[in-house]
């Protein structure tokens, strides 16, 4: 009997000391298992590209000057980048379409994508960089839009796409969210403004009325090009 009241003793000072411990030194256990983050290879560059951006901005005239004429030729090495770029964007939109159906996004990715895809349809004219007619002193020449015999397939074509993406923007795109978006990259968004109208300024010859124009206006839409990427993925993460 003695020893079952000695167990009894030590069990119940066991117990109060336990008790006591708990209550004044409490120990929280975290029993929930983290798992691994996957960071976005996106994120990091999105950090960096608003400083890179600044800076290929300011360095657009000089690069007009340095360049050579046929850096800014159709199918020349400018133009080859914007529709690397403009491929990427739609590889990419299709990535992020297949992997974020479950978070209520695919309208959004398939505006993104199709965005891309109106963007280089119109860089690559539409097929007719392939259709080289002759090679001039001033760069190649192609064959006319209405010179091609399926020009009216491809009008309908353009109009469905362009409908498309105007009926996915308006599905899948806040405007509140967008103008959120702009108002906190401001900076970006002047950036992107302007160098969309040194690409009309270019296109039209108002520049410095000589091959540069041209120069300058390719320049000028891979900014925009890339600016679009940007945008985009920003409104993602916003």
């Amino acid at each position: 009997a003695y020893e079952i009241c000695a167990c009894l003793v030590g069990s119940e000072m066991c117990i109060r000391d336990r008790f006591m411990s708990q209550f004044f030194f409490p120990v929280t256990q975290n029993t929930s298992k983290k798992e691994p983050v996957m960071k976005d290879p996106t994120t990091s560059a999105s950090s960096f590209w608003p400083r890179a951006a600044i800076l290929y901005f300011f360095v657009l005239f000089p690069l007009s000057f340095l360049l050579p004429g046929p850096f800014a030729w159709e199918n020349g090495p400018i133009e080859m980048g914007q529709n690397m770029i403009l491929l990427t964007g739609i590889i990419w939109s299709i990535y992020h379409y297949t992997q974020e159906t479950h978070l209520h996004r695919p309208s959004y990715w398939l505006f993104a994508a199709s965005f891309f895809l109106l963007l280089f349809g119109r860089e690559i004219s539409w097929g007719r960089i392939f259709l080289l007619k002759e090679m001039t002193e001033t760069g190649p020449v192609f064959w006319s839009m209405k010179d091609l015999p399926y020009h009216r397939v491809i009008d309908g074509a353009i109009g469905l796409l362009s409908a498309a993406v105007i009926h996915l923007f308006y599905q899948s795109v806040n405007v509140q969210k967008t103008l959120h978006c702009l108002k906190k990259n401001r900076l970006m968004f002047l950036l992107t403004v302007l160098a969309a109208i040194l690409a009309l300024m270019g296109d039209k010859g108002q520049l410095f009325h000589d091959f540069r124009d041209e120069t300058m206006e390719e320049l000028s839409e891979l900014f925009v090009y890339l600016q679009v990427f940007f945008f985009i993925h920003q409104y993602r993460i916003a």
